[in-house]
């Protein structure tokens, strides 16, 4: 998912010269969301990552 989000932001850039906001928030979600779902399941912390939890607040 990450890799077809970070195409789309590369083709997006280059077609309009800027990076598209909405695209910029939900991959600054998804790498939140990576990085609690592998502490979870690390044991470093007892904070559940969705959908046991919340999504993570950018």
């Amino acid at each position: 998912m990450l890799f077809v989000m970070v195409m789309i932001q590369y083709i997006y850039t280059w077609l309009a010269g800027e990076p598209n906001e909405k695209i910029l928030q939900f991959t600054k979600g998804l790498s939140e969301y990576a990085k609690q779902l592998v502490s979870y399941v690390g044991f470093n912390t007892d904070e559940k990552a969705w959908p046991f939890g919340d999504w993570p607040d950018v």
